[in-house]
């Protein structure tokens, strides 16, 4: 599955698909937020990979709303 993408108020949000991850040593799924004019910077959070098929364009947007005050 490749990575899926939504365009939100703050930016492009996306959602990379179940992939296993060392740190936690569990299958999970990433949120990544690109806002624009940061040059450069975003941020990323780690989910569970129970979240995938929760995450809708309005989850995107919410979790952005939310994720963008952690950058200004």
């Amino acid at each position: 599955m490749s990575n899926q993408t939504f365009q939100t108020t703050h930016g492009v949000v996306t959602l990379i698909p179940r992939h296993f991850n060392w740190l936690v040593n569990e299958f999970v799924v990433e949120l990544k937020l690109t806002p624009p004019n940061l040059w450069g910077w975003g941020v990323t959070a780690t989910l569970p990979e129970e979240m995938e098929n929760k995450i809708t364009p309005e989850f995107a947007e919410q979790w952005a709303s939310e994720a963008i005050g952690k950058l200004v």
